[in-house]
């Protein structure tokens, strides 16, 4: 490792980062906004399944509605669309018309013109169903799990806004060097290194707006226990109060 590691030569450690240790630290107006993104992505499964349910609920209504007073006609098949079965019907003069699921291996059997049984309800035949299958309220049972998928990013946020706190409260300053800069999906992304208390060479990096120059210095703060947890300052989402 050359020298160009140390800290000789370079600006003197920010006075926040020498006083003693806990440091506090005080969230930032991007912090704030990161915690409101993030508690709004935790809340959007919980939305998604209070919808899900609701649909689901509606459904099983129709189906007990049907079951116990309903009538029978004929209907026409309008078109077969992503599984689902669109189609017209007339009770007493007046055309209805309808759409259902259809069950699995069934869609490349109806076309267009096609009649089917159609169960409608006497009082509002807007209430109706294919009368061959019933509606099933198992059959979009992945849709519970779905939502769950943003708990991922929403975990994954919530870690990184922890960690970072901790690492202004706890980490111990180090001048570290630019080791290579490349673009990302979100900008760019800066490799950097530098050398612990201990003499240990560490590597981080991190995301920016802007590229970064090879060769550069910054300071960083890590953790002694585990290098590997290190984060260049200044921060943006916390900020250490003197």
């Amino acid at each position: 490792m050359d020298s160009e590691l140390d800290a000789e030569g370079f600006s003197a450690t920010p006075r926040e980062l020498t006083g003693a240790l806990p440091r506090k630290t005080m969230i930032t107006g991007i912090g704030i906004q990161a915690i409101v993104a993030t508690t709004v992505m935790m809340l959007m499964p919980v939305v998604l399944l209070v919808v899900i349910s609701v649909s689901n609920m509606k459904g099983i209504r129709t189906r007990d509605a049907l079951r116990s007073g309903s009538s029978e006609t004929v209907g026409e098949v309008v078109e077969t669309r992503k599984s689902v079965v669109h189609y017209t019907f007339s009770v007493n003069g007046a055309m209805f018309s309808g759409n259902a699921p259809m069950p699995s291996g069934l869609s490349p059997a109806l076309r267009h013109f096609d009649l089917i049984p159609i169960r409608y309800l006497p009082a509002n035949p807007a209430v109706n169903h294919p009368a061959a299958w019933e509606w099933n309220s198992f059959r979009n049972w992945p849709a519970f799990f779905f939502p769950f998928v943003f708990y991922v990013p929403g975990i994954a946020m919530i870690w990184d806004i922890r960690t970072k706190r901790r690492l202004l409260a706890e980490g111990v300053p180090a001048v570290a060097t630019i080791t290579g800069c490349s673009r990302s999906r979100y900008g760019f992304r800066a490799t950097f290194e530098f050398r612990t208390q201990d003499g240990i060479v560490a590597a981080g990096g991190g995301g920016y707006d802007a590229p970064q120059e090879t060769g550069a210095r910054v300071w960083v703060v890590y953790l002694p226990q585990n290098p590997r947890r290190n984060l260049q300052y200044p921060c943006l989402s916390y900020r250490v109060v003197e």
